[in-house]
């Protein structure tokens, strides 16, 4: 190919739109250019070739790596943290639901002619198994709301063994 000269200094390769500070740097691009259509021939010339392998990795297929995500990352979960401690030692330090019922029952009964009682069963429940002996106790809170429509906030806690009051409550 011809490098030619332009009006300004600049020297000029034909097929390209912007020129070169200097003679060297178009033959540099030229011969550049010689060694990619080069490239490319030798390329062309080759028959088609295909991955090495079968496309598995470690012998199995995509399909195989899906399922086995799928069905492991739960089971690796359910291993790790929900499988983490025992039911029994869960329920064991907790009172019985018949227990925060019962508790429930000795608030509602206890307020029930002056007041109106509102008893947070689900939100306001905690229990234990630190009661005298290691027996239930059950934290519930409540609200009353008197006649001219004051109203407080109580936590009740309960308690099932023999010797102690069965319901002692306290003004939040």
């Amino acid at each position: 190919m011809d490098i030619k000269q332009g009006k300004y200094g600049l020297w000029y390769v034909p097929g390209i739109n912007h020129g070169f500070a200097s003679k060297e740097a178009a033959e540099r691009h030229l011969a550049k250019e010689a060694e990619e259509k080069a490239f490319r021939r030798a390329v062309e010339t080759l028959p088609d070739a295909k991955p090495d392998g079968d496309g598995k990795f470690l012998g199995y297929g995509k399909m195989e790596w899906v399922l086995g995500a799928v069905v492991g990352i739960p089971a690796i979960w359910y291993a790790w943290y929900a499988g983490s401690q025992p039911d029994e030692v869960v329920a064991r330090d907790r009172a019985s639901a018949s227990e925060v019922m019962e508790c429930k029952d000795r608030i509602e009964s206890s307020f029930s002619g002056a007041y109106n009682v509102d008893v947070s069963v689900i939100t306001g429940t905690a229990s234990d198994k630190q009661g005298p002996g290691g027996t239930s106790r059950v934290f519930m809170g409540f609200e009353l709301t008197a006649p001219g429509g004051v109203v407080t906030k109580h936590t009740g806690i309960c308690q099932f063994a023999d010797g102690v009051p069965s319901l002692s409550v306290r003004q939040r």
